[in-house]
């Protein structure tokens, strides 16, 4: 999809914000895809999901959510490049590649 950043609200909060590649923002149904899953995400409620805090407006680009932030290892973290997926780094990994 994209990049996620670490990023800082004005109030200090802490969001995962993520950046969609360019190339699917030019897709013609993109944008209303992108629309119809932040909504629905809105009605997700669990302990193993983050909240959407905020997207992009309509037309913005590049188009962004942003969600909680939850701490964990970097998939990109040393061990994980090394090891098979039941390394420590990847038991305790808590997000969604994208």
């Amino acid at each position: 999809m994209g990049q996620v950043l670490l990023s800082r609200t004005v109030s200090g909060r802490p969001p995962a914000l993520k950046t969609v590649r360019p190339e699917y923002g030019l897709d013609p149904g993109f944008e209303q895809r992108f629309a119809r899953e932040i909504a629905r995400s809105d009605q997700v409620r669990s302990p193993w999901t983050v909240s959407v805090v905020d997207y992009s407006p309509a037309g913005h680009r590049p188009q962004w959510p942003a969600t909680e932030y939850v701490a964990a290892p970097s998939s990109r973290c040393p061990t994980c490049a090394v090891t098979s997926i039941s390394s420590p780094c990847t038991r305790s990994m808590s997000f969604i590649c994208i």
